[in-house]
């Protein structure tokens, strides 16, 4: 199955208004000589918030802001939407 493995700088979040870096690697099983392609979904506690280009196994995105509302903790999760070769991984 296909897996996406999260990171962000700074690791583990932030404090109020810093930016926060995620980089997104896709591990699929692997099927010589093809990368996964296509694109990645990033939720933010659960509601689609940027679909970004995977360019060879990695999208990477940053989170700028988040509302007022929102201060509080949050979930960051991205899918592997899939391709002709690789499954979604979610």
């Amino acid at each position: 199955p296909t897996q996406t493995v999260l990171s962000s700088i700074p690791a583990g979040g932030s404090v109020f208004s810093q930016p926060v870096v995620f980089t997104v690697k896709v591990v699929p099983t692997y099927v010589p000589g093809v990368l996964p392609s296509g694109f990645v979904q990033i939720y933010l506690d659960d509601e689609p918030l940027k679909k970004q280009t995977l360019i060879n196994n990695l999208a990477t995105f940053t989170l700028s802001s988040i509302p007022a509302s929102l201060k509080k903790m949050h979930h960051i999760k991205a899918v592997y939407l899939g391709d002709q070769t690789y499954a979604s991984s979610g």
